[in-house]
């Protein structure tokens, strides 16, 4: 199996909390380089053209430069593992029986963002606040 020399982070562009955990994201150091892609848009189509972009826009999906894809909780946990102080929790968060647990992380924190956005037609998502994700996560300063 080929090292990853990358991963590619398929998230909604238009949602705040999407674009604060980028932006916290960015700001972590990291082991593997985390590049940004918006969700179904045009360079989403062009470098992914196999990918379900519809569903993108619903779950968090990463791509690997190898060509594996993770959606929703296996997503994060790869996100969380290309960083260098996260790479111990992924790894535990990445055992099978934590998964699920994860997982209901991660869906709760989706069913909170699609409850809250509007229709697409107002321009603004609700949630366009800055989240302190930092301190969701609890992470080291």
């Amino acid at each position: 199996m080929a090292p990853v020399r990358a991963l590619f982070v398929l998230y909604d562009a238009h949602c705040g909390v999407c674009r604060e955990a980028r932006v916290w994201l960015e700001r972590q150091p990291r082991f593997v380089p985390l590049v940004f892609v918006a969700a179904a848009s045009d360079e989403a189509r062009a470098r992914f053209p196999a990918l379900d972009h519809a569903g993108t826009l619903r779950t968090l999906t990463v791509v690997s430069d190898a060509g594996a894809v993770y959606h929703g909780a296996r997503a994060w946990i790869m996100v969380l593992w290309a960083l260098r102080g996260w790479r111990d929790r992924a790894l535990t968060l990445g055992w099978a029986p934590l998964v699920p647990l994860v997982g209901a992380a991660v869906w709760l924190i989706s069913a909170l963002r699609t409850r809250s956005a509007c229709d697409g037609a107002c321009g603004v998502h609700p949630l366009d606040r800055p989240v302190p994700l930092g301190r969701l996560l609890r992470a080291r300063p």
